[in-house]
């Protein structure tokens, strides 16, 4: 059996990528993804782009609406599948 993990994030975890908060940040991930591979169970995963390079589609009333940028209802964002 297969499992997928989604890991969804604030604004403000996206951010820690990039900022003082770097090493602390990309650390955790390290360690968590090492443990995977590790015990053999990771088989591959893709982090996404920051939530202002997103495109939000939705389908209403059966027209399609493409907007630039994250769902704004949203309070958590993707950040990568596994």
């Amino acid at each position: 059996m297969k499992y997928a993990v989604l890991v969804y994030e604030t604004a403000d975890d996206f951010a820690a990528r990039e900022d003082q908060r770097a090493k602390d940040y990309w650390d955790g991930h390290g360690a968590y993804f090492g443990a995977l591979q590790a015990a053999g169970i990771f088989t591959g995963g893709a982090g996404l782009k920051p939530p202002h390079a997103a495109t939000t589609v939705r389908v209403r009333g059966g027209a399609r609406q493409v907007v630039d940028g994250p769902s704004p209802t949203s309070r958590s964002n993707s950040a990568a599948s596994i």
